[in-house]
């Protein structure tokens, strides 16, 4: 029984994973498999499948990581994923016996593409299974592809897998895919100009570029691992620190492998481009250094959050107060005072008249491999209000008269969304409206052909 509104389903996969093979398979096509590093395909083809009564949409284009036409593939990739209404997304992953390691990486080299909302739309279809050598641990092609099923839910979330193999007949390909995304709901993806450059290839790395790329994804993992394991160590050792200090060194370890890796990494980077003359492929480096570091980062800030107390219903920790206002919405975090009544806005003073003489606060320093906290004496200014400065006469908050601890508690998520840096996003923002960037995109872009139209024997025409 035919339907005016079939379920619809886009192939994604790297290179010579198979998906094009499948597509003629199942659509009785034609379209060129040639293997090779580059893609053979560079543009999608859409097909609509009939079988035993049911009908399935299906769309098939370029392999991910090709070594040539990067950005081309992903603009073409971009405008198959948003052409229309997808009930599900085909993620095509080569059979390896590191389930775990290699073909959750090539599984995710694709998958970063999704933003978070379209992963419940993922289904993995594992090929070459025909490469599989019965062992002792996986005597039979069952146990190996339960073994797979089970990682890929366990530790990717990925909940139906499909199975194929040279000898994979059309008719089962199809009742499995038919069968995966005919109750999933038509979803149209969209992505902003940002979240293209964010979530999708912009280039390939190579020749001398390549090794600089080792060169500096080994910094920055150096950078990253150091922090990570300085944030272990200071884990197994919580009970030594007092711990107001405690939860100091960790926002510190936050801060500090930020400020490392632009220093270290992206301004040296900013440097050398300054004052050349930039092409596409030099914003395309700069765009896909600044997505490295901050993802490194992003690990850092993950482990970081996990160890913080920050809890807003624990209203005896100033620290964690975290609250906003009645009249205008304002988000305040209490510094410094009682539970009682102020204002939304109000400039706190500087120094506490009660303390010591000094303060302390921590530096995260290189001890061999890793880093460690270090704490530091400071000295500690009298008590003095400040004064509004020029640049303070914008202010925040609407200066109303609030009782501090009658205002609404933050809710876990927008908490958590205090946590996560926005400088990525900002970062991409600003080559957005680059009239030199934007130039150099729609140049790129020009010519590119998106979608190709298939004969009556199924070949691109």
């Amino acid at each position: 029984m035919t339907s005016n509104n079939p379920p619809s389903a886009i192939f994604l996969g790297k290179i010579g994973v198979g998906k094009t093979t499948i597509f003629n398979k199942v659509c009785d096509a034609a379209r060129d498999t040639e293997q090779s590093s580059y893609s053979v395909t560079r543009a999608y083809a859409k097909n609509k499948v009939f079988y035993q009564g049911n009908e399935l949409v299906i769309f098939d284009g370029p392999g991910v990581k090709s070594k040539r036409d990067t950005y081309n593939h992903s603009y073409v990739m971009r405008h198959g994923l948003t052409h229309d209404a997808l009930n599900g997304i085909f993620i095509f992953v080569e059979y390896n016996p590191r389930v775990g390691s290699i073909m959750a990486e090539d599984f995710w080299e694709v998958a970063k593409m999704l933003k978070p909302e379209y992963f419940n739309m993922v289904v993995l279809i594992a090929t070459k299974m025909d490469q599989f050598k019965p062992g002792k641990s996986f005597p039979n092609r069952g146990s190996i592809e339960q073994e797979i099923s089970t990682i890929f839910e366990d530790d990717h979330d990925v909940r139906q897998v499909l199975f194929s193999d040279e000898s994979t007949c059309k008719d089962e390909l199809f009742q499995g895919m038919y069968n995966a995304i005919q109750d999933k709901p038509s979803i149209q993806l969209e992505y902003s100009e940002v979240e293209f450059l964010q979530h999708f290839d912009l280039k390939a790395w190579k020749g001398r570029e390549m090794h600089d790329l080792y060169r500096t994804k080994n910094l920055v993992q150096g950078l990253t691992s150091g922090f990570l394991e300085g944030l272990s160590d200071l884990e197994k050792h919580r009970n030594d620190y007092p711990e107001d200090e405690f939860q100091d060194c960790v926002f510190s370890a936050i801060q500090q492998s930020r400020n490392d890796l632009e220093e270290l990494v992206m301004s040296p980077f900013e440097k050398r481009n300054r004052n050349q003359q930039m092409e596409f492929d030099d914003y395309a480096s700069w765009i896909e250094m600044k997505k490295i570091v901050d993802e490194s980062h992003s690990d850092v800030r993950n482990e970081a959050k996990r160890l913080l107390n920050i809890n807003p219903d624990d209203t005896s920790n100033w620290r964690n107060a975290l609250r906003r206002c009645q009249h205008c919405g304002e988000v305040w975090v209490k510094v410094e005072g009682c539970d009682g009544t102020t204002t939304c806005g109000l400039i706190p003073s500087e120094g506490d008249p009660y303390g010591e003489a000094s303060y302390f606060s921590y530096v995260w320093s290189k001890a061999g491999e890793y880093y460690r906290p270090k704490k530091v004496s400071k000295r500690k200014r009298g008590r003095v209000v400040r004064e509004k400065t020029q640049s303070e006469e914008r202010k925040v908050g609407c200066g109303r008269e609030i009782d501090w601890k009658n205002q609404a508690i933050l809710p876990l998520s927008e908490v958590d969304a205090l946590f996560n840096t926005q400088e990525l996003q900002q970062f991409l923002n600003s080559f957005i409206v680059n009239t030199g960037f934007v130039s150099s995109k729609n140049k790129k872009e020009g010519d590119v052909p998106v979608f190709s139209e298939l004969d009556s024997k199924g070949r691109d025409m």
